[in-house]
Formats: structure tokens, C-alpha cells, sequence
């Protein structure tokens, strides 16, 4: 997520689609041109997966989320009997 920060684009928002060092790509156009110079507040996100967590951010102790555990779909499991 970018936050414009000033020039005729302050105050909005802009998702990004991806960055390549020096290059950023935005999901969509800016609402009005973009000048040299402007200045754009980035905050990287979190998809919240255990493996973003663990990779990226390297905060296996902090996720909040129980990635071990079963889906539903163990519910719907049953014995053939046999």
C-alpha cells in the first residue's frame, strides 16, 4: 500500500503490484499525474500466511494464526470399514 504524501496526489492511496529496486508498479493508474519528486509513504503488508511470516518478516513468534491444525475438510472424513 502507498500513501501519497504530497503534489497533486496527496491524501489518496495506491495498491502496489509489485517492485523491482528502484521501480514500483501500482495496481492502477494514479488519479492525477505523478511529478518528479513526489514523495509516497509505503507500508508493506502481510497476507497473513505462516509462510510469509516466517520468510519475509522472520516472526514465527509473533503469528497469531495455528497453521498445524487440520481443515474442514477432516471433518468430513470417514472410515471405509474395511
Amino acid at each position: 500500500m502507498g500513501y501519497w504524501l504530497d503534489g497533486s496526489n496527496a491524501g489518496l492511496s495506491a495498491l502496489v503490484a509489485g517492485s523491482d529496486g528502484a521501480t514500483l508498479t501500482l495496481r492502477d493508474p494514479p488519479a492525477y499525474p505523478v511529478a518528479a519528486g513526489a514523495l509516497v509513504e509505503l507500508l508493506e503488508g502481510c497476507d497473513r500466511l505462516f509462510d510469509t511470516c516466517r520468510n519475509r518478516f522472520s516472526n514465527v513468534d509473533n503469528f497469531r494464526g495455528e497453521p498445524y491444525l487440520p481443515g474442514n475438510d477432516l471433518l468430513t472424513r470417514y472410515g471405509t470399514g474395511g
